[in-house]
């Protein structure tokens, strides 16, 4: 979190929305981690802040750490809450803030991060992690973090990353100012030996070299360029460190400054687990409908532009949140008899809901593809298979595929 003396007030749109992404997420996260692992769960807030805002908003760590108080009721493992905060005086607060927590459950530390990897390291090293960072906040090179991510896929961990964009477009923008300068100066005879300065230097090692350059276009980075970049930046963090092995998974999706506004960061998931994925997915379904029904129009007023995350076209005022997901869902259904029809062997409800999340990240939940699946069943369109060796109940489509097309 950022230090700004009003930053702690009160959050803003993209902060809450952000919180009731990790709300939604990190709950059945912790349960179906620990269940799948057998192992506790260490969930890590690198830049944890004071915990609560001074309005009484809860933030990550008192959201995590209610999620864990909960977790500690059931039978499942429990969920041990690891959080750093650099800052003396938001330390302070966040450690008074969380001082009602049972006791074990929530550990603070304070100072720069790189202080504390070895006493995280020494946590993880039998347990179940998910770790969120914020790579520009820290000041992180990608080469700092390597082992970290490499960990993914070969152990239970999950990494939160929280990409600020607007930082990126402020370092492009100091980037072209600068040469500007330099040009004038050499045309008006100013000091054209002033140094270069080295503005690129910080994103270079944030995301892992110079690669990221090649969307600034005219000596910015528009907002175009987001979503290709980020895509890129997923594939890196997928494959860094795999001589072999499973093969990560990511999903990022872009949080707004306001509904309708521009992007200010992205929160990026990296995990080997299909599942979490899933949950991920429908995580951001949940904050963003909440979100996008409290701000529906009134009669004739135009719906918003949605920042790409929804629905790319302008709708009529008429078609609600609502409807245009059914529009969507209407779609969904046949790409989801699609993709089991070309599967052979079928293929389980979790897999269909993978593929889909991937296509559709946060535009639909499990409810939604159930009954999309109820409706296929009930057509005939598909057949459920429950002699597979594997023990899971498979969906098998009961027709060729020139035969599948929606009506």
């Amino acid at each position: 979190m950022a230090e700004g003396d009003t930053f702690f007030h009160t959050p803003s749109f993209a902060s809450k929305l952000k919180h009731d992404i990790l709300r939604r997420f990190l709950g059945p996260a912790f349960r179906v981690m620990a269940a799948g692992t057998g192992l506790e769960v260490v969930w890590a807030d690198l830049l944890a802040g004071r915990g609560v805002y001074e309005d009484g908003t809860p933030a990550s760590p008192m959201i995590a750490a209610h999620l864990a108080e909960e977790q500690a009721a059931s039978p499942l493992r429990r969920v041990l809450c690891f959080n750093v905060e650099r800052s003396r005086r938001h330390f302070d607060a966040l450690t008074f803030n969380l001082r009602g927590m049972p006791e074990g459950m929530v550990l603070n530390r304070q100072g720069d991060w790189r202080l504390h990897l070895d006493e995280l390291r020494d946590l993880l090293e039998n347990r179940a992690g998910i770790i969120f960072m914020d790579p520009y906040g820290l000041g992180i090179d990608l080469s700092e973090i390597v082992d970290l991510i490499a960990e993914i896929g070969q152990r239970p961990r999950d990494l939160i990353l929280r990409l600020d964009m607007q930082t990126l477009q402020r370092i492009v923008g100091a980037k072209r100012r600068h040469d500007e300068e330099r040009a004038s100066a050499a045309v008006y005879g100013g000091d054209i030996g002033m140094p270069v300065k080295e503005d690129f230097r910080t994103a270079d090692r944030t995301l892992g070299g110079v690669w990221w350059r090649r969307y600034i276009v005219d000596g910015a980075l528009p907002e175009a360029a987001f979503a290709p970049l980020i895509a890129e930046y997923c594939h890196l963090l997928e494959s860094l460190g795999i001589d072999q092995g499973p093969r990560r998974k990511t999903a990022a999706v872009p949080i707004p400054f306001k509904l309708s506004g521009d992007t200010f960061y992205y929160l990026i998931l990296v995990t080997r687990s299909g599942k979490a994925i899933t949950l991920f997915s429908d995580a951001i379904e949940g904050a963003f409908g909440v979100a996008y029904r409290a701000g529906e129009p009134t009669s004739g007023d135009a719906i918003p532009r949605s920042n790409g995350l929804l629905f790319e076209e302008l709708r009529p005022a008429t078609l609600t949140y609502d409807g245009r997901q059914q529009e969507l869902l209407a779609l969904m259904e046949g790409e989801a008899l699609s993709f089991v029809q070309r599967r052979p062997w079928g293929a389980t409800f979790q897999e269909v809901h993978e593929e889909m999340a991937r296509e559709h990240l946060g535009l639909f939940n499990g409810t939604h593809l159930r009954a999309l699946v109820k409706r296929l069943r009930i057509r005939g369109a598909i057949e459920t298979d429950t002699t597979a060796v594997s023990g899971h109940t498979r969906l098998r489509s009961t027709r060729p595929q020139q035969e599948n097309a929606i009506g």
